[in-house]
């Protein structure tokens, strides 16, 4: 089981850094005047975050510690 919840965090911080970079993706679109793209990859950037709470809520639910990433 201790395998299975490191991958659980270690893929939490995988998730989290696609938002992260999804987001950054969407910043500069935007300055770019390309609103359409942007708001794509604003999408993009809130899915992964919801795959990433979904994890959280997992792993808490099972009373396990949840690693957040720096």
């Amino acid at each position: 089981m201790k395998d299975l919840i490191k991958a659980i965090n270690g893929h939490l911080a995988a998730e989290f850094q696609a938002s992260h970079t999804y987001l950054a993706m969407s910043i500069w679109l935007r300055k770019k005047d390309l609103a359409g793209f942007s708001s794509y990859m604003l999408a993009k950037s809130n899915e992964e975050r919801g795959h990433a709470s979904r994890m959280i809520a997992y792993l808490v639910d099972s009373d396990e510690t949840v690693e957040l990433p720096t």
